[in-house]
């Protein structure tokens, strides 16, 4: 299990389920919820952005450079 905290945002990851500031997420199918990084509000897990006006995951380019470096 993942935790990160952050800005006031907190993250809770494991076992294929997200928790963001007690809410639980879906993931996406076939999403690993191994990498998890927050920046500026933003939330990245596994090569995805989490957009929050939509409590949704996109896999967006700025996702993926935080899972690879």
């Amino acid at each position: 299990m993942n935790i990160s905290i952050s800005n006031g945002i907190a993250v809770s990851s494991g076992n294929g389920k997200i928790v963001i500031n007690g809410e639980t997420i879906p993931t996406p199918k076939g999403m690993k919820t191994n990498s998890q990084t927050i920046i500026n509000g933003r939330v990245y897990i596994g090569g995805y952005e989490f957009i929050s006006e939509t409590k949704s995951f996109k896999r967006t380019l700025t996702a993926l450079f935080h899972l690879w470096f």
